[in-house]
């Protein structure tokens, strides 16, 4: 795993093409900002990211990276939506009987496809399922906290919580069991 800093800037030559780091103002420090780029074996493109104020910025930050891929951190995580979860969720259920996945995809597309499917899972909080749960009550579905469907939107260890910081009370809609996501 290769990364590395550099400085460039978007001054144009006569023709209107961009300098970047051939600029001969690139000295100053007033001119210009830093880069890293990181170059990750299992992906085929470099990750580069920039706008950084100093040198010692972009090398912060490029560590940073560093040890998130080194920990085995999913870098895609942010981007994915809660469709596009439960999607791979439901395809990487190889072994569901037929009428389970059938009963699976439409819960899916009935109630967190429409009400959360648009957020990205680094922006799901639990305050959103409460609302989605409090709808799913008002039209009269069964809910069970946490949705076996949904429970995997969290990372291990995190909590379903309701609004007041609990885990719903037994008998209230809410599991029996530990709330613990899994």
């Amino acid at each position: 795993m290769r990364g590395t800093t550099f400085k460039r800037c978007a001054c144009r030559d006569e023709d209107g093409k961009q300098l970047g780091q051939s600029c001969p103002q690139l000295r100053s420090t007033r001119h210009g900002s830093w880069y890293f780029v990181l170059r990750i074996a299992v992906q085929k493109h470099p990750v580069k990211k920039g706008g950084f104020a100093t040198q010692a910025a972009a090398d912060k930050a490029l560590q940073a990276l560093r040890s998130k891929v080194t920990s085995g951190t999913d870098l895609t995580a942010g981007q994915q939506t809660v469709t596009d979860y439960l999607e791979e969720w439901l395809a990487g259920k190889a072994a569901l009987a037929a009428e389970t996945r059938t009963s699976c995809a439409a819960h899916i597309r009935l109630y967190p496809e429409p009400g959360l499917g648009a957020l990205r899972l680094d922006q799901l909080r639990d305050t959103h399922l409460d609302e989605l749960y409090a709808a799913m009550r008002q039209i009269g579905t069964e809910v069970r906290r946490p949705s076996p469907i949904l429970r995997g939107c969290w990372p291990r260890g995190r909590r379903h919580r309701t609004a007041t910081g609990r885990c719903p009370p037994r008998g209230s809609g809410g599991s029996t069991r530990r709330c613990t996501a899994r």
